[in-house]
């Protein structure tokens, strides 16, 4: 009888092997789906030869079919082990040279296998008995048949404990995917073990090839049902179960097909919902079209509010190679306490921005305070002679009102009075001139309209504020070329060539006879470039790298605050985008660099 079942169900199970097989190809992009592949051709070439060795009557072939289907039982159990780690997302748990060294026993067990003729440690003898018509090998097993049986029995074994393991862990929807699987490989498991332990006398024929066969059938069940191949296995539960963000997997028509337990918990999702349409749920009706999102599919996020917690939403679609999708992974994720930080943060960033202009209206304060003496002077100058002036003028009018001169008379030069008013008029406008860069340069930045600005016309309005530092010191040589101009106040160039100014003129010593200044601007590679040089003490090579950092200062403390340098790199760099250095020259030279492609005329 059992000779008969075996006739009458090998070709059925071939049967499903290649259908099985014709569907596991077309995945075989997929890490799983190759190694179901592989267990299911060894799975058919073990069928294949012990049906061969069944029908065969010539002993010699008999031997060798027995021999060569103990290798693909090893194969077979060896894809199925390294398939069940995958599947369960164990597959770290086993390093890759422990998986090389179980494939390359399969080898040495071949080994013993073949040369039992000589050493009769796997059979220790066999002999043949005619039973319904077929001729049977019948072996006394020897030690090593155990040894190399346990090789087997261990992986299939292993490989159904990993299994058990994550059906006990997965929720219904993976459990009969994993009860399908763990049906189909307990089969051929416990029919071999009948055979080999004689545990049933009068079954004479191994069943298992068979029973290995059968378990295509359950795998094209679960590919086909429940797309075992297509969308997550029992791994995701490992990697998902507690994940703080709900994780929603759907089909290509927006059907539900995996969810996680934070998922569950916040929409009240549960088994009942698998297959139905996202739309017709609590999460549908939270996120909205769906369709919004898949065809957006640029990485976009959504922020939308849940029970007085914001959640961000992002919607991922899986692809085969063909740009076909294949899954829909929406990730929803509580960004609550996110949100508050930045704000917060928001908030410091406001504080501190303003913070950092009050320190640079107070360094433009402490600017003008360091140079106010030498503005006075340049009143007090003009104010002097204009005083004078009017004096004289005064008492050429009070002659002629008292009629005591003759208008006539050579005694009064009136060429001499226009030119005391010419003189006096120069000198309103130098005071004028003084007095309007001062405010302009004292005003706050934040509140001042911007313009295209020359650094040329910044460069003379600067020299007007700074003469009083500069002139018993120093000459100036201006070099200003035709440069581009770009967008702002102006203000804030303007404190830094001040800075700069102040500071190469403070460089040359008192009584030195032969100082110089030499400014120059030019535009170069896409910027606009001030170089401002002196003669004065240059800068040591232990310095240079620290004159940029605040309160850093080589003048006395009754002379700078350290802070000057470091306010204007900040200003040049952060407000500008450009550069301010000291540029390596025979004499010592800051480079200012300020980009003007994008605004410029």
């Amino acid at each position: 009888m059992d000779y008969n079942i075996y006739k009458l169900l090998t070709p059925i199970t071939v049967g499903f092997l290649f259908l099985s097989l014709s569907i596991s190809i077309q995945y075989l992009n997929e890490k799983i789906s190759k190694l179901i592949f592989l267990y299911q051709l060894s799975v058919l070439f073990y069928l294949i030869i012990n049906y061969l060795e069944f029908i065969s009557n010539d002993v010699l072939y008999i031997i060798f079919f027995a021999k060569l289907g103990h290798l693909f039982l090893e194969l077979l159990a060896y894809f199925w082990f390294v398939f069940a780690l995958n599947y369960t997302g164990y597959d770290h748990l086993i390093k890759i040279k422990i998986r090389v060294t179980l494939f390359l026993l399969i080898a040495l067990n071949m080994i013993i296998i073949q040369t039992t003729d000589i050493h009769h440690l796997f059979y220790l003898e066999y002999n043949f008995s005619s039973k319904s018509g077929y001729t049977v090998l019948n072996a006394d097993y020897g030690p090593l048949f155990w040894v190399v049986v346990s090789y087997s029995y261990v992986l299939l074994i292993a490989g159904v404990v990993f299994i058990v393991t994550s059906y006990i862990r997965g929720r219904s929807f993976l459990q009969v995917q994993a009860l399908l699987i763990l049906i189909g490989f307990l089969l051929p498991l416990v029919t071999n073990i009948i055979y080999v332990f004689r545990l049933i006398p009068t079954f004479n024929k191994d069943l298992s090839p068979v029973a290995f066969g059968i378990t295509g059938l359950f795998i094209f069940i679960s590919i086909y049902r429940f797309r075992l191949l297509h969308f997550t296995p029992l791994a995701r539960n490992i990697v998902l179960h507690d994940l703080q963000n709900s994780i929603i997997t759907l089909s290509p028509n927006f059907k539900i097909i995996d969810f996680n337990e934070r998922a569950s918990s916040l929409f009240h999702l549960s088994d009942k919902n698998l297959g139905d349409n996202i739309g017709k749920t609590e999460v549908g009706m939270f996120i909205g079209n769906i369709k919004n999102y898949v065809n957006d599919n640029n990485g976009s996020k959504i922020i939308k509010e849940l029970e007085g917690l914001k959640y961000e939403i992002s919607v991922k679609l899986l692809s085969k190679d063909d740009k076909t999708c294949k899954a829909i992974i929406i990730n929803i994720f509580d960004v609550t306490d996110k949100i508050e930080l930045i704000e917060r943060l928001g908030d410091s960033n406001a504080r501190l921005k303003e913070m950092q202009e009050q320190l640079v209206h107070k360094e433009k304060m402490a600017a003008l305070g360091e140079i106010s003496a030498g503005i006075a002077h340049e009143i007090n100058n003009p104010l002097s002679f204009i005083k004078s002036n009017l004096k004289l003028l005064n008492k050429y009018l009070n002659n002629i009102q008292d009629g005591i001169a003759d208008i006539d008379s050579r005694k009064y030069n009136f060429k001499e009075v226009l030119e005391l008013v010419d003189e006096s008029n120069e000198g309103v406008l130098r005071i004028g001139e003084v007095v309007y860069n001062l405010l302009n340069f004292s005003r706050d930045n934040q509140y001042e309209k911007t313009f295209q600005y020359n650094i040329n016309n910044g460069i003379e309005s600067t020299l007007v504020l700074a003469r009083n530092q500069y002139k018993y010191k120093a000459i100036i040589k201006l070099e200003l070329g035709d440069i581009k101009t770009f967008m702002t106040s102006g203000n804030e160039i303007n404190q830094v060539l001040l800075n700069l100014l102040t500071n190469a003129a403070q460089a040359i010593p008192d009584g030195v006879n032969n100082g110089l200044i030499t400014i120059k601007t030019f535009n170069e590679a896409g910027n606009v470039v001030c170089e401002i040089s002196d003669n004065g003490e240059p800068i040591s090579a232990d310095d240079i790298e620290d004159i940029f950092s605040p309160f850093y200062t080589t003048k006395d403390k009754d002379v700078g605050t350290g802070i000057g340098l470091s306010i204007s790199r900040g200003i040049i760099e952060k407000e500008f985008g450009g550069k301010l250095f000291v540029k390596e020259s025979k004499i010592k030279t800051f480079r200012i660099e300020i980009p003007y492609k994008d605004n410029s005329l």
